[in-house]
């Protein structure tokens, strides 16, 4: 039986459905999502050297592949359409390629939503007159 290997985006999206707050993609294991705390390995085949570095690659612009090359790490912030924001640390595990992928919320919160204090928030709406 032959399966169909994971494209990126199709992890992202199901990350992201599955209310995840990160990804892994590694070799060796299917894409796992972390689900309330817990690694969950989603429905595909364990990933080769050559899927992981493919499904990695093509989050990078050429710039952040030169990068990894050169230091075998990187950290970098990657969007996909509606499906979301990403801040993704790619690193060489054992010589292959490897990374996590944290969900980023699509909307910045407003003061009151971070639980800040009252004189935080005033701060922040003085700095907000001054400058518009």
């Amino acid at each position: 039986m032959v399966v169909d290997l994971a494209t990126v985006e199709q992890v992202l999206n199901k990350g992201k459905d599955m209310g995840a707050s990160d990804i892994h993609i590694t070799v060796g294991i299917p894409p796992m999502v972390r689900v309330n705390g817990s690694l969950i390995p989603l429905d595909y085949p364990e990933l080769s050297p050559e899927d992981t570095q493919r499904m990695v690659y093509s989050l990078m612009n050429d710039k952040q592949r030169a990068a990894y090359e050169e230091r075998g790490e990187i950290d970098f912030s990657f969007a996909l359409g509606s499906t979301g924001r990403f801040r993704v640390n790619a690193y060489k595990q054992k010589g292959a390629c490897a990374c996590a992928l944290r969900i980023v919320g699509m909307q910045i919160p407003k003061p009151e939503q971070l639980g800040l204090s009252e004189d935080v928030i005033e701060l922040y709406k003085k700095r907000e007159v001054l400058f518009l």
